[in-house]
């Protein structure tokens, strides 16, 4: 089992991620690569640093012209769909891992899990997106067979129908999850709490990335928006005490 997590612009959650993986992911064989996509220069020095303190392997993607062009308009979708694609096709494709698994950084294992035994004898497993007729895996908790992928070329771009944005990952639709029926999917068990009343937020969207945390397969914590790319008022706040505190969310 190969987790690839995708840095961005935050030294913090990933040293806590990587904190968190170490104590609860009970794989018997599984590795953990930091692929950095961030576009601050300094934290990506620091998250490098955080790599080699805990013996963790770093990657730097190159910042291509694309990247500049989605930071220049804010298309975080664009840009992670870009650092997703560059990772498959440069590292787990030459790595060629039985089974990995694609996390977002603000993501952390808060019991006990086996991703390898929770993957068994299904293609893939992960958080479902509904846009319109289309579904997708959600790619900051998705776990994959590889070989079973491999030869269909994924694609982990946003991706723009007649009638609907299918967000990061939903490029897959057409290259991998047209071919599945929905009804015979599992998926795991999703719980969304909000956890405090911004003011000023006018769409469930804005609610979503300032407020809320998820609940990921009874095993994993999701803060929502952890590098508050959107810069919503109080965000980066909340996401530290999270971060100081996730001892509280761990059972006992």
């Amino acid at each position: 089992m190969c987790l690839v997590t995708i840095a961005y612009n935050n030294d913090q959650l990933i040293s806590k991620q990587i904190e968190m993986v170490k104590k609860h992911v009970k794989d018997p064989h599984y590795q953990l690569l930091i692929v950095d996509n961030s576009t601050d220069k300094t934290k990506r020095k620091k998250i490098q640093d955080v790599c080699s303190h805990h013996q963790i392997e770093y990657i730097s993607i190159p910042f291509t012209f694309r990247q500049k062009v989605c930071k220049l308009f804010k298309w975080g979708g664009m840009s992670h769909g870009l650092a997703l694609n560059w990772s498959f096709y440069h590292v787990i494709y030459h790595k060629r891992p039985k089974y990995f698994a694609l996390l977002d950084h603000d993501i952390f294992p808060i019991n006990d899990c086996n991703l390898t035994e929770r993957l068994s004898g299904l293609d893939f497993f992960g958080v479902r997106r509904e846009r319109d007729k289309y579904w997708y895996l959600w790619p900051g908790w998705s776990l994959f067979n590889f070989d079973a992928i491999v030869d269909r070329h994924p694609n982990f771009q946003p991706h723009f129908t007649k009638t609907t944005y299918l967000d990061s990952g939903g490029g897959n639709y057409f290259k991998i999850y047209q071919n599945y029926a929905i009804n015979t999917i599992p998926f795991p068990n999703v719980k969304t709490h909000r956890l405090k009343k911004t003011e000023g937020l006018w769409t469930w969207n804005d609610v979503y990335h300032s407020d809320c945390i998820q609940f990921i397969d009874d095993s994993w914590l999701h803060v929502i928006n952890g590098s508050n790319y959107c810069h919503f008022a109080g965000k980066d706040d909340m996401v530290r005490k999270i971060i100081n505190n996730i001892h509280l969310f761990e059972r006992e």
